[in-house]
């Protein structure tokens, strides 16, 4: 299998066999309830795409500086978009982050979004 959709079913959590699937080119988590990505997406090497829209994150594992051939990272909508192994990430053609209409500051890292 290499794209698989979970999108838009409030879910909070993910079964770990989603991260055994190793040929995944494309993941969409968009539209959950989900505020965090077990360690384990590090097992995801030849994820290219990967949306995270419109969840509940605050941060990312560091592992996510893992995965080597991901392009495309979709965090818009979520708490911080840079808190984490975002910002690491070198290999990204393209990161789409929240945009809102007032400007706001993470605790925890001082970026402004």
């Amino acid at each position: 299998m290499e794209r698989l959709s979970i999108y838009s079913n409030d879910f909070e959590s993910l079964p770990e066999e989603i991260y055994s699937l190793t040929s995944l080119k494309e993941l969409d988590l968009g539209y959950n309830k989900l505020s965090s990505i077990p360690k384990s997406i590090s097992n995801l090497a030849s994820l290219k795409k990967l949306n995270l829209r419109s969840n509940d994150f605050e941060s990312l594992p560091e592992e996510i500086d893992s995965l080597k051939s991901l392009e495309e990272l979709n965090l818009g909508f979520n708490q911080c978009p840079m808190c984490g192994a975002v910002g690491k990430v070198k290999v990204l053609s393209h990161i789409d982050v929240p945009m809102h209409t007032k400007k706001q500051v993470c605790k925890k890292c001082g970026y402004e979004f």
